[in-house]
């Protein structure tokens, strides 16, 4: 695995258990002080990954198409 394979798989394990960029950056840096990376190049792949799991919507779309999936295929009677 290279490098770039690596970085987005430790960015988006790191997003996944909700620990802050700020942290990640700070681990990036301790673990090689050489490594060439921003808080910017950590916050862009984070953005990635959540369009990815959107499945490229934004996330207003993916949200308003979750409502009309829930209330579109409600089971039983009326709600009101």
């Amino acid at each position: 695995m290279d490098k770039i394979e690596v970085f987005k798989k430790l960015i988006r394990s790191h997003q996944k258990a909700g620990i802050p960029a700020k942290t990640t950056y700070n681990t990036l840096k301790f673990n090689d002080l050489k490594v060439s990376v921003t808080i910017r190049d950590i916050t862009n792949e984070r953005a990635r990954a959540k369009f990815e799991e959107l499945e490229g919507d934004t996330s207003i779309t993916a949200f308003f198409k979750d409502l009309d999936r829930k209330f579109n295929n409600q089971s039983g009677g009326d709600v009101f």
